[in-house]
C-alpha cells in the first residue's frame, strides 16, 4: 500500500478513536485513574477531595473500552434523549401564535366578523409555518444524528 495512503488511513482512525473517547467521557462513561502526588503533570488532571486522607487527589479520566457495536448502541441511546432547542422553541412559538390569534379574533368580533376572520387566518398561517419549520428542523436533526 502507498505509504501516504496508509498514513491518511491511520490518521483518520486515530481521529475517530479520539472522537469516540471524547463522546464516552462526555456521557460519563469513564474510570478514574489516580496519579501519584509527585507526578509533575498532576495539575493537568481533574481533582477531588479525599475525606479519609484529608488531601486533594488527582485523577485522569480514562474512557471505558467498548466495541464498535456497543459504541453505536450507546450513541443511539444518548441521542434519543437529545432534543433540538430551536425546534422546540419554534413549536412553542407556533402554538402561542395560534392561542393569540384565537383570543385576538374573539376580541375583534365586536368590530365585525371579517376583522376576526382576518386575525384567525393570519394566526393559522403563521402558526402553521412555525410548526412546519420546527418539524423540518427536528427531522433534519434526527437525520444528522444517525
Amino acid at each position: 500500500m502507498n505509504p501516504k495512503l496508509q498514513a491518511y488511513i491511520d490518521a483518520k482512525k486515530a481521529e475517530l478513536e479520539n472522537e469516540k473517547n471524547h463522546f464516552l467521557m462526555e456521557e460519563g462513561l469513564f474510570d478514574k485513574v489516580y496519579v501519584s502526588d509527585d507526578d509533575p503533570n498532576k495539575d493537568q488532571y481533574q481533582s477531588e477531595w479525599d475525606e479519609q486522607a484529608k488531601k486533594q487527589k488527582y485523577y485522569k479520566k480514562v474512557p471505558y473500552a467498548v466495541t464498535d457495536e456497543e459504541f453505536k448502541e450507546i450513541k443511539k441511546l444518548a441521542q434519543k434523549t437529545e432534543k433540538n432547542k430551536v425546534a422546540f422553541a419554534l413549536r412553542v412559538i407556533g402554538w402561542a401564535v395560534y392561542a393569540c390569534g384565537l383570543l385576538g379574533g374573539l376580541g375583534l368580533l365586536n368590530d365585525g366578523f371579517w376583522s376576526a376572520l382576518i386575525c384567525w387566518s393570519s394566526a393559522l398561517i403563521g402558526g402553521t409555518v412555525l410548526l412546519g419549520f420546527s418539524e423540518v428542523i427536528r427531522i433534519l436533526n434526527d437525520i444528522k444524528n444517525k
